[in-house]
């Protein structure tokens, strides 16, 4: 008997945990959501254990400086029609892949979040089955 309210106590515990740290996450989540002008790109519920911060791509780093090209003389050479094009398409690369990486952690997180969300209910809820 003591046994059986000790187990129920600790799935109790987990359950509760699980449940805090699903509503947690939705809370950031939802607020990363609405407060931000483009979302974060760092997960809600990531774990860091290096100690130091990542590095996330920006916008403003897709911004490349043109590359000079030089004539035997010494004197610079305008950038062609074709390299023109070329910066252009590795602009535009560039900044899809900052965007869908903002997407994919919109949609970790909120994954992330239900997951421990309905975790935690469930394990609430399925204790009544099983410690009547």
């Amino acid at each position: 008997m003591a046994t059986e309210s000790r187990v129920n106590s600790w799935i109790t515990f987990i359950g509760v945990m699980l449940l805090l740290l699903g509503i947690y996450g939705s809370v950031r989540t939802v607020i990363n959501m609405y407060a931000f002008d483009t979302y974060p790109q760092g997960g809600v519920l990531s774990m860091n254990l290096s100690g130091q911060p990542p590095y996330f791509q920006k916008e403003t780093d897709c911004n490349y400086p043109p590359t000079p090209s030089y004539a035997p003389d010494g004197k610079m050479i305008p950038p062609s029609n074709e390299q023109v094009k070329i910066d252009a398409q590795n602009k535009a690369n560039c900044l899809a892949s900052v965007k869908d990486t903002r997407e994919q952690a919109k949609v970790n997180d909120i994954s992330q979040s239900l997951l421990f969300l309905f975790l935690g209910i469930g394990i609430l809820v399925s204790r009544r089955f099983f410690f009547k």
